[in-house]
């Protein structure tokens, strides 16, 4: 860990979660006594230069004070069983606010400040794939430490060309003016804010340079009283290790149990090693809550939640296959565990390669009675390999779903055209439809808490990704525009306060109007259809609720 802590004190408090390493940092500013007898508050300040490279292999950078300039490279990485993260809190005057479950003071700095994230900066936490932090010393049941990302402040400008990056990971923005006493002391702070520059860039996307050999697919396995315990016709015949037998079997053939018909093979599936880069693949999130503060994104800024994806290569596998005494011969992966086997035998076969996408991740910014211009491009999108089509399948078969973007605010919100944006009247929140289209993004959740309306406007094509999902709450919802999402879950609903003055309520589907869930027709047999990236099949229509 390398920390810059700067402040009239200093604070090193245990972290409250026991899987990270790292310190945690708080300051107080430096009282100074002038020659009245009076005091005053001396903010400190840290700052990497824009020369500056501060690097921790599978460890934490912290930087703290109520002044964080970060013009230069923060690099850290993350493994497996390994965490990695960076902390920037532009925050002073700690206070005791809580206890941990050890019964140690836990201080939070109460009075935010400003945080900069100078142009072309870079702060990143990224996987680290050499031979040091790639395998787990862990079952692959547990989830590994995402890389994490926390930039809090009262200003949190980050400027242009910046790069955030926490591969897969979590970028955590929190915006206060003050916090527990200093917010109640009668002192007036100004208003927090999260700005983001043309250029900049916020990404958690997943990996999408991932390899795995075909090979890994096989688990070789010794099938004795604890694989066989379910199947009792096995326990005495053929198929039970004596010696030094092996059977081979197919990983993705196994349920989410680690089962196949003829055997439990979880012990076995546990074992394996997790490489970081495999789990490295998913979309991670990113959350701004700015209180009451604006946040805003500018033209040309990019917020990047999609998903990644694996290239099995081709290769060679072992399989089993076994003869009932019928003569009947079975895939040991699919042989039903009620026959008497009489032999097997093991052959190599050669597979064709494919890709295994990733989900995508999530975006999520709570703004209170806050501003919001979210002009940056989005990316949610996915790849859908060729045995994830369908849904409901697992492993390598599992489809991968689109990202989410979820809006939580007091204001008015529009989902219009960039064009009707242009317009938009202040103090209302604007979301270019067509980029979370273009996007990826298979679900959207607005919500106004019964204080603003949410219109869909008349020129808006709101399409999102197959089967996700639209939640619009809000005191009033207009619709005029088209929305549509193959298979999705429309729910659109209005709430009464209980002011009066706040207004009328209720949702209204205007003359021109169209929300569209119904399935996709499929025919691969189309010309070019074989040739063509696959796409999710999605049969069934989806539902729409209006309250």
């Amino acid at each position: 860990q390398v920390a810059l802590a700067g402040g009239g004190k200093v604070y090193l408090l245990e972290p409250t979660d026991s899987r990270l390493r790292n310190v945690l940092v708080e300051v107080d500013p430096t009282v100074v006594t002038d020659g009245a007898g009076g005091s005053r508050e001396v903010h400190g300040s840290v700052a990497n230069t824009a020369t500056g490279s501060i690097s921790t292999p599978r460890g934490n950078v912290t930087m703290v004070s109520y002044a964080v300039n970060q013009a230069g490279r923060l690099s850290a990485t993350n493994a497996v069983d390994l965490d990695g993260s960076i902390i920037l809190s532009a925050r002073d005057s700690a206070q005791n606010t809580s206890v941990d479950s050890s019964g140690n003071l836990i201080r939070t700095g109460e009075v935010g400040g400003t945080l900069t994230l100078g142009a072309n900066s870079v702060t990143e936490v990224r996987p680290d794939t050499d031979a040091n932090g790639a395998y787990s010393s862990t079952e692959t049941t547990e989830t590994p430490i995402a890389a994490r990302i926390a930039l809090s402040g009262r200003d949190i400008d980050i400027g242009t060309n910046a790069q955030v990056v926490a591969t897969a990971g979590k970028i955590e923005i929190l915006a206060r003016s003050a916090t527990g006493s200093h917010a109640s002391n009668g002192t007036v702070y100004p208003s927090p804010s999260v700005q983001v520059a043309a250029g900049a860039t916020l990404d958690v996307s997943g990996l999408k340079d991932v390899t795995r050999a075909m090979s890994d697919n096989e688990l070789e396995v010794e099938l004795r009283g604890y694989e066989l315990a379910d199947s009792p016709m096995q326990r005495d015949g053929i198929l039970r290790t004596r010696g030094q037998e092996k059977f081979y079997f197919d990983l993705r053939q196994l349920d989410a149990d680690g089962k196949v018909a003829l055997a439990n093979l979880s012990g076995y599936r546990d074992q394996r090693g997790l490489r970081i880069d495999e789990a490295s693949t998913q979309g991670g999130t990113i959350s701004i809550d700015s209180g009451n503060g604006a946040v805003a994104f500018a033209r040309g800024s990019v917020v990047d939640v999609s998903g990644g994806k694996t290239t099995v290569q081709a290769g060679t596998m072992r399989r089993t296959y076994v003869r009932d005494a019928s003569g009947r011969e079975y895939d040991i992966d699919v042989a039903p565990a009620d026959r008497t086997y009489v032999s097997y035998r093991v052959v190599k076969v050669r597979e064709a390669g494919y890709v295994r996408g990733a989900s995508a991740g999530a975006l999520s910014i709570e703004s209170g009675s806050g501003a919001v211009d979210l002009g940056a491009s989005l990316r949610g999108g996915v790849t859908i390999g060729q045995y994830q089509r369908a849904s409901g399948g697992i492993g390598d078969a599992a489809r991968p779903i689109g990202a989410s973007l979820s809006l939580n605010t007091l204001k008015s919100v529009v989902l219009g055209s960039a064009g009707e944006l242009q317009d938009l009247a202040a103090g209302n929140v604007g979301l270019d439809a067509s980029m979370l289209s273009a996007g990826g993004f298979a679900s959207l959740v607005v919500n106004t808490n019964r204080y603003g309306d949410i219109t869909l406007t008349r020129g808006a094509e709101l399409e999102l990704a197959d089967s996700g999902s639209v939640q619009l709450d809000g005191r009033r919802v207009d619709l005029y525009g088209r929305l549509a999402a193959a298979g999705a879950k429309v729910v659109v609903s209005a709430s009464k306060d209980t002011e009066a003055a706040r207004g009328d309520y209720g949702v209204s589907l205007h003359t021109g109007a169209e929300i569209d869930v119904a399935g996709n027709w499929t025919n691969d047999d189309l010309a070019g259809a074989k040739s063509a990236a696959p796409t999710a099949i999605v049969l069934n229509g989806g539902s729409v609720a209006l309250t």
